[in-house]
């Protein structure tokens, strides 16, 4: 169970996400220092199931289902409800794994503790519906291969609203992994087709290449490390979380000139780096930057998310393992094609209790 406190000063309060810190939903037209907003809320909050036999003809096996409240916004009027969505649910025998589940793209293993629910821009954050092989090696490596559910995104024009593509082919994603006493390192790669709407010719494909991993820094404290991602995408804007479509002014896949009848695929890149320090066993704080910049068309408009930059620094602390008490300060710079910015500061404080 996790409840969040969050104050943000800056930018207009009517546009964005309450709970959670969208930066590239800052608005970059009217911000003025001073305007703010106060939210405290308990949509974090999640449940699981899981079920496992450590032998099968196959392997080990597991079911797992999981959901948190941060579906459809409550009424916060009167009852402050919150709808129940899905997270994950999978089943798992032996190197086969299907249903909804994160990207093989994704690494969990290096993604930054942050208190904000969104995190770092840069970093890739999907759950989608996968189907995938994976093989462990005796020697600390790993390989996988999986099809996931697509979502290409097309635009018209500079006025355009962002549409879905007809979607005619999975994505095709792979990892390969090393696990070793230093810590891990991942590359991943997805494959994406972007098929423009009927009555209009043209598929364009897209991919994406990342890198991410988590490195130990015993030098400095026992469980010290620095966690990182860096990914370039051309036609896969959603593989990066700041253009993946969660937010008010994203990018599509493609963007198609009417004007020429020429397609384009959008060129973003996207990473961050976390440090995480232990001051003791119980207390522990993380240093998050990010950064995303997107090389966009010439035909694209002025308002265009163009670049985004975001720092997070927390202090939590662990009186047992099952609880965490933290304090977080956020600050997100949006700005557009036309160089206008925005920016925003946020203060989280969380209290979160695992069973």
């Amino acid at each position: 169970m996790k409840a969040d406190v969050i104050g943000r000063v800056g930018g207009d309060p009517s546009l964005g996400a309450e709970d959670l810190f969208a930066v590239a939903a800052i608005d970059t037209r009217r911000t003025r220092i001073g305007d703010s907003a106060f939210r405290i809320h308990g949509r974090e909050s999640r449940f699981n199931i899981e079920f496992s036999k450590k032998e099968t003809p196959l392997g080990p096996a597991r079911i797992l289902l999981e959901g948190d409240f941060f579906g459809a916004a409550g009424n916060q009027i009167t009852s402050n409800s919150d709808s129940f969505r899905l997270r994950h649910a999978i089943v798992e025998v032996g190197p086969l794994l299907a249903g909804q589940w994160w990207t093989t793209f994704y690494d969990p293993g290096a993604y930054a503790e942050t208190l904000d629910f969104a995190g770092a821009g840069g970093q890739t954050f999907i759950r989608q519906g996968v189907v995938r092989l994976q093989h462990r090696f005796a020697n600390g490596f790993s390989i996988a291969g999986a099809i996931e559910n697509p979502e290409g995104r097309v635009q018209f024009g500079p006025a355009a609203a962002v549409v879905s593509s007809r979607d005619t082919t999975p994505d095709f994603v792979g990892n390969i992994r090393y696990q070793g006493a230093f810590g891990h390192i991942q590359l991943g790669g997805a494959v994406t087709q972007t098929n423009a709407p009927n009555g209009v010719s043209g598929d364009e494909v897209g991919y994406a290449g990342t890198l991410h991993g988590r490195l130990n820094l015993p030098f400095l404290a026992p469980k010290d490390n620095i966690r990182f991602q860096a990914t370039y995408a051309n036609g896969a804007t959603r593989y990066i979380q700041e253009t993946a479509g969660v937010t008010a002014g994203v990018l599509p896949s493609v963007f198609y000139n009417p004007a020429t009848g020429q397609a384009e695929t959008q060129k973003t890149f996207g990473g961050y780096v976390a440090f995480q320090h232990w001051w003791t066993n119980e207390l522990r704080s993380n240093l998050v930057y990010s950064y995303v910049r997107s090389d966009l068309p010439r035909f694209a408009s002025a308002v265009t998310f163009k670049h985004s930059q975001y720092g997070a620094a927390n202090l939590i602390w662990s009186p047992w393992a099952d609880l965490d008490l933290g304090i977080e300060v956020q600050h997100g710079l949006r700005e557009d094609r036309d160089n206008a910015r925005g920016r925003q500061t946020r203060v989280q404080s969380s209290a979160t209790y695992r069973f």
